[in-house]
């Protein structure tokens, strides 16, 4: 006989309403999942900005700072730093490369590079090598300079500095003869670059006057684009040009000098500014960030005297300004 029994089994599954409540968890999860991961990534994104910027703006500050501080270094030759101011260049040329005045060791220039950036010129003189002592007195008239062996320290075409700590002569080697080169030719002729403008020197040299390897650096910093568009401190040493670092917007300068006990620091287009008597310099730098739309707005800032905001800031970058103010060593008392 069939069991009149409820055979009813239970409901095995979901049901629609379940499956869609289930499903609208599922996303409000999946979207704060999402929103955490972007807000996250946003804030990463922020931070690197941050610290690349402060990069930059550290090592543009270094360069700067490293070139500033010694203008006019002489090499320490007797620690004697008015050597140079006294010292007969015998070059034929008219290059700045070869010649130096430490009157023209700074020079500046009020809104030249991009954005109305300052530019600045720093030269300092680099004896390298050890000094080979002269063995023989000098005559001044005498083109040849009896020196001790000279193996392995100069050859021809090389720009020396011969001194006795007061006086100085800059010339070109033209030849070196003797054992062990110990005789430097200064003659004129040859066809060397940039040569001599006499066989003479200015002084008579005798122990202990010595001969030493003499270059003048140049360093030209200013702000500019590169190839790319992107703004940059920009360096020229009289050889190449090149951008030292990326996203330095802007460099304002402004020189410090010593009036009547107090220190005042004025842009380099100032009247009554000396530049040889400037003895410390202070830099402003405008960085920003490498990457745009870093920000959720533009960003206002405050930079050289002025409050930059709205329709003025071009992106969403983040900027910051840094300052230092550097001393020129050479010239500290």
């Amino acid at each position: 006989m069939i069991s009149l029994k409820n055979s009813h089994q239970k409901q095995k599954g979901f049901t629609l309403i379940e499956i869609m409540i289930a499903l609208t968890i599922g996303i409000f999860l999946a979207a704060g999942v999402a929103q955490v991961f972007i807000g996250t990534k946003q804030t990463n994104r922020m931070q690197e900005n941050l610290s690349r910027m402060q990069e930059n703006a550290r090592f543009a500050m270094y360069f700067l700072t490293q070139e500033i501080r010694q203008a006019g270094f002489e090499g320490s030759v007797c620690g004697n730093k008015k050597l140079l101011e006294t010292a007969y260049n015998n070059l034929d040329s008219s290059d700045a490369m070869y010649h130096f005045n430490s009157s023209d060791a700074i020079v500046g220039f009020d809104s030249f590079g991009l954005n109305g950036s300052d530019k600045i010129t720093v030269k300092r003189v680099v004896l390298s090598g050890q000094g080979i002592s002269i063995v023989l007195p000098h005559n001044n008239s005498n083109a040849n300079l009896k020196v001790e062996s000279n193996v392995g320290s100069f050859d021809s075409g090389d720009i020396v500095l011969v001194t006795n700590c007061s006086r100085g002569d800059i010339f070109q080697i033209i030849n070196t003869t003797g054992a062990g080169g110990t005789t430097l030719a200064h003659s004129v002729g040859n066809n060397n670059q940039p040569g001599n403008k006499t066989n003479n020197l200015s002084a008579e040299y005798t122990g202990p006057a010595q001969v030493y390897r003499f270059s003048v650096r140049m360093a030209e910093y200013t702000i500019e684009e590169d190839g790319f568009g992107v703004p940059g401190l920009m360096l020229n040493n009289g050889v190449i040009t090149q951008q030292l670092v990326p996203n330095i917007e802007n460099m304002q300068i402004l020189y410090g000098q010593r009036q009547g006990g107090v220190m005042f620091y004025v842009p380099a287009a100032t009247a009554g500014l000396d530049m040889a008597q400037v003895i410390s310099i202070r830099v402003s730098l405008l960085a920003r960030s490498p990457d745009d739309f870093v920000a959720t707005n533009p960003q206002p800032y405050f930079y050289n005297g002025v409050d930059v905001s709205g329709a003025a800031i071009p992106d969403r970058r983040l900027r910051k300004v840094y300052t230092s103010t550097i001393a020129v060593r050479n010239r500290l008392n």
